[in-house]
């Protein structure tokens, strides 16, 4: 009698939460510049909008876009009802950054992270969310960049979800703030993240594990497998619950029995999703969650934005300047250390930042910290800064989400002699010259060529790999770039006012040089090549991380 009991309050649970009405069209569709790219976004408000309301930001999977992934989960219509505001993110290139490398999925330069930590700014701005109910969710990749969202920036976050998302090995380097609640669907039928991990993406049992250890969680769960009240799915699920946490931190994992790479209860079905299960509806379990958890840390102080300042290092006098501009919505005291770590010699110096008016920083105790260090302190190496800041209230040292790498040895620039330039229209083809202007050899060096010039249509081959190159040395890439002319534009474009291509100079995978060149030429190339004019541009840098 109490297992029927059971069952109907479950099931008139459920009902008005598959029945939710709400409307189709966004309440604001907006997007900003963040890193020199446009980013795009949709918003959905609940009818009974008023200001300080929780906001939920639901990230796509690979490949998709908003408007495929918000018909796919509907989770707006749940939000409306629950009294959630829901932003829906897209990707550059469908897809994020999640901090692998992988070609097929993810866009290491681009700054997702910023871009979320950016999007949560506008929603305060625009809607006056209570910054203290933030949440993430998505699926597939979504699901596992909010998992990467907790090792960046979670001081911005109360909770998250995860819908058949991976986590990867990755996530062992990450510094977690606070414990995290957690919740965790997964399929044990998955064919596209296995259940049991393949490669480099983690068992669900392990990810589980991982929230566990970092929440500090008693390995001992309640379980409960809800009515399989649609049989034809061929699924059901287990809800298995660690709720002995820090700070009741609870980690909560949905196991699909059965179920495959899908979301409970969308709205239809796509090719590789195998088996959805339809006895819960994934947008109300998340969202019920969501309802227990608000973050401790919404008034600490973190960085906002990191500006490094920094010649190319022709000689030991030069200086490196580091600025930085905390969010402290309290003024705690805090602080700032910006800590040096060299490759070949495997050293690690801190140098500490200051906001007393006397680094440079100009005015006193306005939250931008700032740090000189002359280059004569360093030895010739390779070096990553990072970044940390201790909220000396709070008690907590969040870091930034981004570190920077340069070196003093080199530097790599354009070479000096001719560049060559063959016409097989469509198709153009540029080879360049680099150098090495150092007393030892510089290894491992790959250039990257772009343009912002709209004659360029598109730079096809972008990448050439120079290998290694000896000291004083300038060699040819074994490569061309390729690239094409937009519309009637021809090399004919170029005799009176060169395109500008930017060259970005990569060793073993980290950028550490730019320079750039005006390309032109006197006539129209035939082929075989022929020598070009270029002007050589080797400026300072600075270079800024928002």
């Amino acid at each position: 009698m109490r297992k029927i009991a059971k069952i109907l309050l479950y099931l008139i649970f459920l009902i008005p939460s598959i029945k939710i009405i709400a409307q189709d069209e966004p309440d604001e569709v907006g997007n900003f510049i963040f890193d020199g790219l446009d980013r795009r976004y949709e918003v959905y408000l609940p009818q009974n909008i008023t200001s300080n309301m929780p906001l939920v930001i639901s990230i796509h999977g690979y490949s998709e876009d908003i408007a495929w992934y918000k018909d796919y989960t509907r989770m707006h219509e749940a939000a409306d009802t629950m009294g959630y505001v829901i932003v829906y993110p897209q990707g550059i290139s469908k897809s994020w950054n999640v901090g692998v490398v992988n070609p097929n999925e993810s866009y290491p330069s681009t700054d997702d992270v910023g871009f979320i930590s950016a999007l949560i700014d506008t929603m305060k701005s625009h809607w006056d969310i209570d910054l203290s109910r933030v949440y993430y969710c998505g699926f597939s990749l979504g699901g596992e960049m909010s998992f990467r969202l907790v090792g960046d920036i979670g001081h911005r976050i109360a909770a998250i979800g995860s819908v058949s998302g991976p986590l990867f090995g990755l996530a062992d380097s990450w510094y977690i703030v606070r414990p995290m609640p957690i919740l965790y669907m997964h399929g044990d039928s998955d064919n596209l993240v296995p259940f049991e991990g393949k490669g480099d993406e983690w068992a669900v049992q392990k990810v589980i594990d991982y929230w566990l250890d970092k929440n500090q969680c008693e390995a001992t769960p309640d379980t409960f497998l809800f009515p399989d009240i649609v049989p034809n799915d061929n699924c059901t699920i287990q809800k298995i619950s660690y709720t002995n946490c820090s700070g009741e931190s609870h980690v909560v994992h949905y196991k699909g029995i059965g179920m495959g790479h899908s979301w409970p209860s969308s709205t239809f079905t796509f090719g590789s999703e195998g088996n959805k299960n339809m006895d819960i509806n994934a947008n109300v379990e998340i969202l019920n969650f969501f309802n227990n958890y608000q973050n401790p840390l919404v008034n600490l102080a973190y960085t906002k934005s990191l500006k490094f300042s920094i010649p190319k290092f022709l000689n030991t006098d030069d200086t490196l300047k580091v600025v930085v501009k905390l969010a402290n919505p309290d003024q705690h005291p805090v602080n700032v250390l910006a800590y040096i770590e060299s490759e070949l010699s495997v050293q690690r110096d801190s140098l500490l930042l200051y906001d007393n008016g006397l680094q440079g920083d100009v005015v006193a105790f306005d939250n931008l910290f700032t740090v000189h260090q002359k280059m004569s302190d360093f030895g010739k190496d390779y070096y990553t800064l990072s970044l940390g800041a201790k909220d000396l209230t709070e008690d907590v040292t969040t870091n930034y989400r981004l570190h920077w790498n340069f070196t003093n040895i080199g530097r790599i620039i354009m070479g000096d002699k001719p560049y060559s330039y063959t016409d097989r229209d469509p198709d153009h083809y540029l080879s360049l010259a680099i150098k090495n202007v150092d007393t030892q050899i510089i290894d491992g060096i790959v250039v990257n060529l772009s343009t912002e010039d709209d004659r360029v249509s598109l730079v096809e081959v972008n990448d050439v790999s120079f290998g290694n190159i000896e000291p004083g040395t300038e060699v040819s890439g074994k490569n061309q770039f390729i690239f094409y002319y937009s519309g009637d534009y021809n090399s004919d474009s170029t005799k009176n006012k060169p395109i500008l291509f930017n060259v970005k100079i990569f060793r073993n995978g980290t950028h550490y040089w730019s320079d750039s060149f005006k390309f032109s030429t006197d006539e129209t190339c035939p082929d075989p090549p022929t020598n070009l004019k270029a002007e050589v541009d080797s400026t300072n840098s600075t270079v800024n991380l928002s």
